[in-house]
Formats: C-alpha cells, sequence, structure tokens
C-alpha cells in the first residue's frame, strides 16, 4: 500500500526508491519528484503515473491511499535527481 499526499496545489506518491528502482524506472523520474531517507514522493502528474503504469505491466496491483495536508512536507525534501 501506498500513500498519496495531496495539499490544495499538487499532490505526490511515497514510494520507496528500492521499489522504484525494481520497477525499472529510478533513471526517468523528473526532477519535479523528491526523496528522503530511502523514500521517494513522486509528483502526480507524471512520475507518480510512469510508475505506476509501470508497475501495472509487471503484472503488479498496488493499492493507494490518499493523505490530505495543509501543506505537504514533501516540498521541503531535497530534488529526487
Amino acid at each position: 500500500m501506498l500513500t498519496l499526499y495531496y495539499d490544495a496545489f499538487h499532490g505526490w506518491l511515497e514510494v520507496p526508491i528500492e521499489t522504484i528502482k525494481a520497477i525499472g524506472v529510478a533513471d526517468k523520474i523528473s526532477g519535479f519528484s523528491y526523496k528522503k531517507e530511502g523514500n521517494a514522493y513522486l509528483e502526480k502528474e507524471y512520475d507518480a503515473v510512469l510508475f505506476m503504469t509501470a508497475a501495472k505491466a509487471k503484472g503488479l496491483e498496488i493499492e493507494v491511499i490518499e493523505k490530505g495536508c495543509s501543506f505537504c512536507e514533501c516540498r521541503g525534501y531535497d530534488y529526487y535527481k
């Protein structure tokens, strides 16, 4: 199960970086995503879709829960790239 964090402006899917590597899209993640402590926060409009599409192509079913926040902390994390 993965968490999609969102605020009034945007959203990010929290995914372990090792999972992104295993799916095979680690080198395709844009600079609009963030990272912290072994997790990536994939930008909702492109990177999260890229990841979910690749996971589905590998036969994985991923459940996503949504968690709203007034201002998502991941905005202050290091950029993924």
